[in-house]
C-alpha cells in the first residue's frame, strides 16, 4: 500500500480552509474530494487547527490603546526618577569620603587642636578638668551619652550605604518592573 504524500488539489483545499470558507463556501465537488481524499482530509483537519489559533492569538495580541500608553507612561517616570537619583547617590558617596578625610585628619593632627579648644572652655568653665584626654571624657561622660555618640556616629556611616544599597535594589527593581514589558 502506498501512502499519497500530496494532491492536486491540496493547494484549493488549503485556500479555502485558509480564508475561513470551509466547509460552507466551498463547491460540492471540493468537499467530496476532500472527504475522500486523505492528504486532503488530514489537511482540513490540521488547517482548521491552525486558524482557530490564529484567530485566538489575534485577539489577545494587541492590548487597549490606554493601556499601552499608561504603561509607557509608567515606565517614563520611573527612568526619570533612577535619573533623578543619580546626583544624590553621587554626594552620599562624597559625603562618606568627606567624613572619612575630615575623621582622619582629625584623629591624626586633631589632638592639639582639640587641647586649645578644651582649655578656653576651661576659662569659660570652671567645673571642667583642666586636661582632656581620652580617660578624663570617658570619667566624665555617662554611658548614656557614650550610647547616643555611638548611635550618631554609626548614622552617618550607615546611612550613606544604605542609600546606596537601596538605590541598586531600586536599579534591579527597575529592570524587573511590576508591569509586564509590551511586545515588540
Amino acid at each position: 500500500m502506498t501512502l499519497a504524500r500530496s494532491c492536486p488539489r491540496e493547494a484549493d483545499v488549503l485556500d479555502i480552509v485558509a480564508i475561513e470558507q470551509w466547509p460552507d463556501r466551498a463547491d460540492a465537488e471540493l468537499r467530496s474530494h476532500a472527504d475522500d481524499c486523505p492528504v486532503c482530509s488530514d489537511l482540513v483537519v490540521a488547517a482548521s487547527a491552525m486558524v482557530e489559533l490564529r484567530d485566538e492569538h489575534a485577539q489577545r495580541a494587541l492590548p487597549d490603546a490606554s493601556v499601552v500608553w499608561y504603561r509607557a507612561e509608567v515606565r517614563a517616570r520611573e527612568d526619570a526618577a533612577r535619573q533623578a537619583s543619580r546626583p544624590m547617590l553621587a554626594a552620599h558617596g562624597l559625603a562618606v569620603a568627606a567624613v572619612t578625610a575630615l575623621s582622619v585628619a582629625w584623629w591624626a593632627d586633631g589632638a592639639a587642636w582639640a587641647r586649645a579648644w578644651w582649655r578656653g572652655l576651661v576659662g569659660l568653665w570652671p567645673g571642667l578638668p583642666a586636661e582632656v584626654s581620652l580617660q578624663t571624657v570617658a570619667d566624665t561622660l555617662s554611658p548614656a551619652w557614650w550610647l547616643i555618640g555611638a548611635a550618631v556616629a554609626a548614622w552617618l556611616v550607615l546611612l550613606p550605604v544604605a542609600f546606596y544599597l537601596a538605590r541598586l535594589a531600586d536599579t534591579d527593581a527597575g529592570e524587573k518592573s511590576l508591569l509586564p514589558r509590551a511586545r515588540e
